[in-house]
């Protein structure tokens, strides 16, 4: 954590693009969510009914094990991916953008800083296409008069957008306390689920499991497509996680690595992996057992009375709603308050979410999600790989917190912009789309290994990285 007077002397600096409260480092005072809080988060974020559409989508090409398999692993090399980023915030307390400062300038960050916010914007728009026709299917259920056609769903999209984005620009605060609320409740609903696949089916969760892949008449997807979609749902959290974790409760000046990281590694693994991994399954067996792979068709297919329906499609709503104000809104709404500070505030920022949410019309990609996933995978996979290699293997875990937030400081490079991150940068790309079937990993070891090797033998003494150079003296 950094030193009191370190903090003050920030605290001084005039306003200005670099430098404003919300992306200043946060002090021990803002840390006040616990590790528990940390994982009722990634329950409520990982209860997602994409989980259910890209599960579904993926039987009968790959066997029910192999599709939860693919599921685990790929959830498994985020969780590593989160731990390693996530130390940024909880060692220095700095967001996901201006921590890409150091990496690619004072103004060259702007770039996959807005690279970034577009996926988030899209399942942001994607899942609230879910959650709004869970509340037209509520409509449908109560008031049989009510039309419920496509028209009365964009209307409900656009107010629901709306309410997100002011709930999200409460704050972090808000934003913990409606975790704390929805995700046991949720938790609720997918137990129901589960049973009701189950029930409905006749058949066991062993005997669901022993199904093996079938004949496809349209893409047949592999394992390794799947794990890397899998990859795909939280890459964008990967490189933003510090967004979070610089709020985590933690003992920052810990100088144990494992140790210092515990209070976010547990969560992460407890609250993302096994959630997932269920709601799949559920998915997966919803579409051997009905040839469904709608969420909320299915949700709507139950046979329960009116109230419990209504309820279950309530909470529906709230599970995207959890999932957006956390993993989808707040990401970009940092990213366009400090691209564009100090004229765009942080609650600035989660409007111009919602309005970029509609304007992709993401809900027209319904059947293309496992592919979309893939796609941000690549995207944001060289960027996480340099973030690990910049943060770990260069500067050693030690930033020169002030130059972040001063101009003409370390992280100049040529006109504010480092040349050399963006050739790493498409180098892991062009990697990543060459083996797309591994493209997120691919993306990301090329991405890293190409921006260490231009760094470490002539970027950083071309610029003047003495935090980098420091490291490397004989």
């Amino acid at each position: 954590m950094i030193s009191e007077k370190l903090m003050q002397d920030l605290k001084n600096l005039p306003k200005s693009r670099l430098v404003s409260g919300e992306l200043l480092p946060t002090e021990k005072k803002d840390r006040h969510i616990s590790p528990f809080e940390f994982m009722l988060m990634w329950i409520g974020m990982s209860i997602l009914l994409a989980v259910f559409t890209n599960a579904a989508n993926m039987f009968p090409s790959l066997s029910i094990k192999a599709i939860l398999f693919a599921v685990m692993l790929g959830n498994f090399i985020t969780v590593v991916t989160l731990a390693l980023t996530g130390d940024i915030g909880i060692t220095h307390g700095i967001s996901f953008p201006v921590y890409l400062r150091a990496i690619f300038g004072y103004t060259g960050n702007y770039i996959p800083s807005l690279v970034r916010s577009l996926p988030a914007c899209f399942w942001f728009g994607f899942q609230t296409y879910l959650g709004a026709e869970a509340i037209n299917m509520i409509l449908v259920k109560l008031f049989p008069a009510y039309p419920g056609t496509d028209g009365y769903v964009m209307a409900i999209i656009v107010v629901f957008l709306f309410v997100q984005c002011f709930t999200t620009a409460k704050g972090i605060d808000a934003i913990k306390k409606f975790e704390n609320i929805v995700t046991p409740l949720m938790f609720l609903v997918v137990m129901y689920l589960l049973y009701f696949v189950l029930a409905k089916s006749g058949m066991t969760a062993g005997e669901i499991l022993a199904t093996p892949a079938g004949e496809v008449t349209g893409t047949r997807y592999t394992f390794a497509y799947a794990v890397t979609a899998m990859t795909g749902f939280w890459a964008t959290m990967a490189l933003n996680i510090p967004d979070l974790t610089r709020y985590l409760k933690s003992n920052a000046d810990e100088p144990n690595w494992l140790k210092r990281n515990w209070c976010s590694i547990w969560p992460q693994l407890l609250g993302i992996i096994p959630m997932m991994t269920l709601f799949a399954f559920i998915g997966a067996a919803a579409m051997l057992t009905s040839g469904q792979w709608d969420p909320i068709a299915y949700i709507a297919s139950l046979d329960a009375p009116v109230w419990l329906l209504v309820l279950i499609l309530l909470l529906s709503v709230f599970a995207q709603w959890s999932t957006n104000i956390a993993s989808n809104i707040l990401p970009p709404a940092n990213i366009y308050s400090t691209v564009f500070a100090p004229k765009i505030t942080f609650a600035k920022g989660c409007i111009i979410s919602g309005v970029l949410a509609f304007l992709m019309q993401p809900w027209s990609l319904m059947d293309k999600v496992v592919t979309a996933n893939l796609v941000v995978g690549i995207m944001l996979g060289g960027v996480a790989g340099m973030m690990v290699a910049d943060y770990y293997f260069l500067r050693k875990r030690k930033l020169n917190i002030k130059d972040l937030y001063v101009e003409g400081g370390e992280y100049t490079y040529a006109k504010n912009w480092n040349p050399l991150a963006f050739v790493a940068y498409v180098i892991g790309t062009i990697a990543g789309l060459m083996i797309p079937d591994w493209g997120f990993l691919v993306a990301m070891f090329f991405g890293g290994l190409s921006y260490y090797l231009l760094m470490r033998f002539y970027g950083a003494k071309k610029y003047n990285q003495e935090s980098i150079l420091v490291n490397f003296k004989k």
